[in-house]
């Protein structure tokens, strides 16, 4: 009985630990009412050398994490991917959340952002959120919609990534 109860025991907390590596908090899931017309496909066919992903899935595979966000992505535990699809048009938004090992390795992160008007970043502790919208017409609105949920549901922090312009070559220079 004792052998039993120690075996319980021990995939307990297996599992436990296991849940624990490959979890994320919900408080990241988006609301998918701020996307009435738009759909959450069940895989994104996103062609890696790595592989295929899921939609709504969290990612601790480093090769993947790297291939899909690659800003300072060694120092990133896992990341949590959400995507959604209009129903017309193909056009896609959705939230990246990367959970860096420490604040410290989210601030370096932070310092190589740029600006893109396709993403808007924001943090809370050692979590950087990317949202992103690539519909012409429209991305720039669901992006601050995305923006506001985060800040009104978990009180994260907006951050401005840096914006590089050009610099212009004067004739004979």
């Amino acid at each position: 009985m004792k052998r039993i109860l120690f075996l319980f025991a021990c995939f307990s907390f297996i599992i436990a630990q296991s849940q624990k590596i490959t979890s994320i908090s919900t408080d990241f899931k988006l609301d998918s009412l701020l996307f009435p017309d738009m759909v959450t496909p069940a895989k994104i066919y996103t062609q890696l050398d790595n592989g295929n992903i899921n939609n709504l899935s969290v990612i601790t595979n480093p090769s993947l994490i790297c291939s899909l966000f690659k800003v300072d992505c060694k120092n990133v535990k896992k990341i949590y991917l959400e995507n959604y699809q209009d129903r017309n048009s193909g056009s896609e938004s959705g939230v990246l959340v990367a959970e860096y090992k420490d604040i410290k390795s989210l601030d370096t992160a932070l310092n190589k952002l740029l600006a893109n008007k396709q993403k808007g970043y924001l943090t809370k502790e050692n979590y950087l959120i990317q949202v992103w919208s690539n519909d012409p017409k429209q991305g720039e609105e669901e992006i601050i919609k995305m923006e506001n949920f985060y800040q009104n549901k978990i009180m994260a922090k907006l951050y401005v990534a840096e914006e590089i312009y050009p610099t212009e070559v004067l004739p004979g220079e």
